[in-house]
């Protein structure tokens, strides 16, 4: 029974549509799975965090693979189908809830999770990954399947309009690179967008330390805030308790001309304006 089969016989048996306000877009290309797997490289020593398993179709490729898998699925109705499906799998680890609540510190140290594979919901795609990158520190490797345009973002250059808070900081702690592009077809129901897969290699040391992250975090918002403001005006319209003195000395301390606009600079400039920002308020 192909993929698209599975699907349709799981709607027929439970009367259950994917549901559009979860994000559900099942991966049917049976050629793909084993591909993202691949990538993730997968050995008998790694325990693995699915988001979002869905039928379990990438879910069997990974146990196959790994030493545990963890799969988290907020749909009770495919909850139940896992359940059953994969009963007799010792080393799946099912869980039924919202990812974005679940606290990832422990299922992280309870089951010693170092990679994420998963089919991202288009439609929170952003605050998983967020959620993730607060974890970099423990993980080593997330393969993502996300929209293309979130993909472009992370992988985005500077000055781009592609280019975001969310590129800034991954790029920071992480290497990113677009392993494959899937299309529409790939997916039943047909989504509208087309998808990428994204593979995040945190780093275990940035390759430029930053002396203050939440400060880091800041300063970056506060230059993305309104994109086509000059850097000292669009951390100045934010929130970002910065006085706007100490911000033009340390623009002059790095070399950063303070009519540039903040999405034209690279992540080691905003990593040097940074740590000059906390020099002066440490000082």
């Amino acid at each position: 029974m192909s993929l698209t089969q599975q699907v349709l016989d799981f709607t027929r048996r439970t009367g259950r549509y994917p549901n559009k306000k979860l994000g559900q877009n099942f991966l049917i290309d049976a050629n793909v799975l084993p591909k993202i797997a691949k990538i993730a490289d997968l050995t008998e020593v790694d325990s693995v965090l699915e988001v979002g398993p869905g039928l379990g179709f990438l879910t069997q490729e990974l146990f196959q693979r790994a030493k545990k898998v963890v799969a988290v699925e907020i749909d009770t109705c495919l909850y139940a189908e896992l359940e059953s499906r994969f009963a007799h799998v010792s080393n799946l680890v099912l869980l039924r809830g919202n990812i974005l609540q679940q606290d990832l510190s422990y299922l992280i140290q309870t089951f010693g999770v170092t990679k994420v594979v998963a089919n991202l919901p288009y439609n929170i795609s952003g605050p998983i990954l967020w959620k993730l990158m607060k974890h970099q520190e423990q993980l080593e490797t997330l393969v993502l399947m996300m929209q293309t345009e979130m993909a472009d973002r992370l992988v985005a250059r500077a000055g781009s309009k592609n280019y975001s808070v969310l590129t800034v900081w991954t790029g920071y702690h992480a290497q990113t690179e677009v392993q494959r592009t899937l299309s529409p077809q790939q997916f039943f129901p047909i989504p509208k967008v087309s998808s990428a897969v994204m593979k995040i290699q945190l780093r275990s040391q940035p390759k430029v330390e930053v002396l203050d992250k939440d400060l880091f975090r800041q300063v970056i918002a506060g230059s993305f805030h309104t994109r086509r403001k000059m850097l000292r005006n669009s951390i100045r319209a934010s929130n970002v308790p910065i006085d706007i003195s100490t911000l033009d000395l340390a623009m002059v301390q790095v070399g950063i001309d303070s009519k540039r606009r903040g999405e034209t600079l690279s992540i080691s400039e905003f990593v040097d304006l940074t740590n000059s920002i906390h020099q002066l308020l440490t000082s």
